[in-house]
């Protein structure tokens, strides 16, 4: 979900399961985990971010249909 979307949408979240955020860097999303957690939501984000967990080599599934 888009990081613009996410404040108003957060009941689309299953509050008992964790919430993983990833953006490019982890700036942002560390700021949106911030927030979820602040919502009473068990949140966290990607160390590294998208980069870094590609550059750890693990997978990465992109395109219109990725789920």
């Amino acid at each position: 979900m888009p990081m613009s979307r996410l404040p108003s949408h957060t009941h689309e979240l299953d509050m008992s399961r964790p919430v993983y955020l990833i953006c490019a860097s982890g700036n942002r999303s560390r700021a949106m985990a911030d927030f979820l957690q602040r919502s009473g939501f068990d949140a966290g984000s990607v160390s590294g971010g998208t980069t870094g967990w590609v550059s750890s080599g693990h997978p990465v599934v992109s395109g219109r249909h990725a789920s």
